[in-house]
């Protein structure tokens, strides 16, 4: 029941069973064959529509063109193929020697269908990406398709059409002027942070390498992005070169335009897919709009000596009007003193724990340079490094500092208000299933306040709720 195919293979027989009852047979021939498969595939693909915007906030412009090669095939010629080669393989002796020949068949046709329906999605224009909407929207759009798609004399099927439109130009939700939004995506053992302002869109790090077929940049970040609205990151900036920090960089750089690239990965090497990237140095500054960054680590000084990647972890300070944020992953412990020496001003209101909780960092001279407001943990729930240590943890606790962790969280979002506010919005408190495991409840559970307090939250105070 929670399977996405079962909402879309059930969904596409009811789009079909409505769609032919009550109309009259289109006479006989191909052409009444063509123009009842044409009008199957567009009832199938309009009713889908909303499943597919609610699952995979995108719509595909070419799956009616796919569908249209794709089902007669495999209808007509691959199944039927299979289906006589399997039957022939079972008889014995001589009456079974056209079993190979015809599963070779079989199979020569579905590749060649493969590597078609590789080539039909290539372009950029295939899919058009779209924000997530709310239920309501969801439902309104199914209503007027089963509308659109009704039997002949059914009245104002134009209605159908108008009640559609709502989920396809439904806009994303954006922090307001002056807000700073930053999210901390649940991608396990790893980092994925998304930096958003009211025009700018940045991801720092984009998650581990599960698989030689599955990295969090294709299975966490890119459909987090298109569930948003957001169809361009004004930039990535990839910490190091260890998988859990760039195992999804390129499946990235290839789902999304990136206007620029910046790394202490060599430009060009297969972690970042051969894409050309800006070396990422201390004293490298720019401003984004109203975003200013600043790298502060490493020094061009250290790509010229043989040092671990940890220590080449590129560390940023990006801030937009008094919010400060300081993002520092794997950095350790002797490259952070080193840090604090050579910078005077460190300051943060919020800051990634460094190399995920780690007892080979967050020192005390950081960790009282910075002083931030809150701090993030992004590990993976169980993982077998034992992050964040319990030694870290009772650091940040003796000097006031709370410790957001994503493996009891989920994923959690922070929203900074121009007015001094901060909400926090942890995933799993405000997504909660019952089929859910509740890690850290107690830590979780201060997200359960009602709106008002949210509301009136004083200036500087964090406040804690769903909105």
């Amino acid at each position: 029941m929670t399977a996405a195919g079962f909402w879309l293979s059930f969904g596409a027989v009811a789009a079909i069973a409505w769609v032919v009852q009550g109309r009259p047979e289109d006479g006989k021939g191909p052409m009444s064959a063509v123009k009842t498969a044409a009008r199957v595939q567009i009832a199938v693909t309009l009713a889908l529509l909303p499943a597919t915007v609610l699952l995979f906030h995108q719509v595909s412009l070419v799956s009616p063109l796919a569908n249209s090669v794709a089902i007669p095939l495999v209808s007509w010629i691959v199944t039927p193929l299979a289906l006589l080669g399997a039957a022939c393989a079972a008889l014995p002796g001589p009456l079974g020697a056209p079993a190979d020949v015809l599963l070779a068949l079989a199979d020569a046709v579905f590749a060649a269908l493969v590597a078609l329906l590789k080539v039909i999605p290539a372009p950029s224009w295939a899919a058009l990406a779209l924000p997530a909407p709310p239920w309501p929207v969801v439902l309104l759009a199914a209503l007027g398709i089963a509308w659109c798609l009704a039997p002949p004399g059914w009245p104002a099927r134009w209605v159908g059409a108008v009640a559609l439109l709502p989920l396809l130009v439904w806009p994303g939700e954006r922090p307001e002027a002056g807000a700073l939004w930053i999210t901390a995506l649940d991608i396990g053992q790893g980092s994925a942070v998304v930096i958003e302002t009211r025009e700018q869109a940045w991801l720092y790090d984009a998650g581990p390498r599960y698989s030689q077929e599955s990295d969090a940049g294709e299975r966490v970040v890119l459909p987090y992005l298109r569930s948003r609205g957001i169809g361009r990151l004004d930039g990535l900036i990839v910490s190091h070169l260890d998988q859990d920090h760039s195992g999804g960089a390129a499946s990235v750089l290839r789902g999304i335009e990136v206007s620029r690239l910046i790394s202490s990965i060599a430009s060009g090497d297969p972690a970042l897919g051969g894409a050309a990237s800006e070396r990422c140095a201390a004293g490298l500054e720019w401003t984004s709009n109203d975003l200013h960054w600043r790298i502060l680590h490493p020094q061009e000084s250290d790509y010229r000596r043989r040092m671990s990647t940890n220590a080449m972890s590129c560390v940023v300070q990006a801030r937009l009007g008094p919010i400060i944020v300081l993002l520092t992953g794997d950095l350790p412990a002797r490259e952070e003193v080193a840090l604090v020496e050579r910078e005077a001003e460190l300051r943060a209101d919020w800051l990634m724990v460094p190399h995920h909780g780690s007892r080979s960092s967050s020192t005390p001279a950081l960790l009282a340079a910075v002083r931030p407001t809150v701090a993030l943990a992004q590990a993976g729930y169980r993982n077998r490094f034992g992050h964040p240590s319990a030694e870290v943890l009772a650091r940040y606790a003796a000097l006031g500092i709370p410790v957001v962790r994503t493996d009891h969280s989920g994923a959690a979002q922070w929203r900074f208000a121009p007015d001094g506010r901060i909400g926090f919005r942890p995933w799993r408190s405000i997504a909660v299933r019952y089929w859910h495991n509740r890690p850290g409840a107690g830590q979780a559970e201060v997200a359960d306040t009602d709106e008002e307090s949210m509301e009136e939250g004083p200036p500087g105070q964090p406040f804690f709720g769903m909105p």
